[in-house]
């Protein structure tokens, strides 16, 4: 080990021991207090330079009366890490980070780690209770937003990939208003607008391997876009959700909304001419 290496892993090493404060002035750490089927453990991040997005993170797992870990994600070079905020209503297993158990001795453990560029990514550490180790680790399992909408499902859990956000486009090349807007079944609406679909992925953890692949049908049930589609099968239809590759093939969709609120949704399968839209594309909630 490099000589500046040890000095800092001798450092973490005081710090975590509680040694603390007076080895590293000026550091940056944050703890999430986890706890599974009664057994407790630290998720523990800390930066040397003091910096909260510095990328000069370590990731460690304190167990209680176990050893302590380095976790080291391999993700980048750049190693900044952050917890994922916990929604109010949401259980999870650690107080400052999501987290749901997977089994009865394991418990999954989400981050965010920064990647490229300045994209914020999911990872996940397994942590075994009886081992008292960490178990499998992975990162760059889907760009996601603060804070992360995500629920446990059985053998991992589903969360809100939110890597497209919203690109809006305005009615031909005009501002939104009902002058620049062409007509919709012989009305002007308020606004059109262009969105992007946002997929959910299911995380699924099997041994040591760690996987993350769209979801479709969580996809339907969670999406505004459900209004307009009776069955999954129509909504995957509609979106071009390719079973070999496990994703949609089509992203883009169109909504006219009009003064009293009422929605409209363009076939996604069709061309727009945002001059003169096909009126038989329209097409209305269920």
């Amino acid at each position: 080990m490099k000589r500046g290496a040890l000095l800092g892993f001798l450092l973490v090493s005081a710090w975590l021991s509680g040694a603390g404060a007076q080895e590293e002035p000026g550091a940056f750490t944050q703890t999430a207090h986890c706890r599974h089927r009664g057994v407790k453990f630290d998720v523990v991040l800390h930066s040397p330079s003091g910096d909260d997005l510095g990328d000069d993170m370590s990731m460690w797992v304190v167990p209680a009366g176990g050893e302590k870990e380095m976790v080291d994600l391999g993700w980048t070079n750049m190693k900044v890490y952050g917890f994922n905020q916990v929604r109010t209503g949401k259980k999870s297993a650690c107080d400052k980070t999501v987290a749901f158990p997977i089994s009865k001795k394991r418990l999954a453990v989400s981050l965010w780690v920064r990647g490229v560029p300045n994209n914020d990514e999911l990872a996940v550490i397994v942590f075994d209770t009886g081992s008292k180790k960490v178990v499998s680790k992975a990162a760059g399992l889907g760009e996601i937003e603060k804070p992360l909408l995500a629920e446990p499902v059985r053998g991992g859990f589903v969360f809100e990939n939110s890597n497209l956000g919203e690109v809006v486009v305005a009615c031909g090349e005009c501002d939104y208003n009902n002058t620049a807007c062409p007509s919709v079944r012989g009305r002007a609406p308020r606004m059109i607008r262009n969105y992007l679909l946002v997929p959910w992925k299911r995380v699924v953890v099997r041994g040591d391997k760690i996987s993350a692949a769209v979801d479709p049908l969580v996809t339907y049930r969670h999406s505004p876009l459900r209004v307009y589609f009776k069955t999954v099968g129509e909504f995957k239809q509609a979106f071009g959700y390719d079973s070999k590759s496990g994703k949609f093939t089509r992203h883009m969709y169109i909504e006219a909304t009009f003064e009293e609120g009422k929605m409209l949704l363009y076939d996604p399968r069709q061309a727009y001419d945002p001059k003169k839209p096909d009126e038989k594309h329209w097409i209305d909630p269920r």
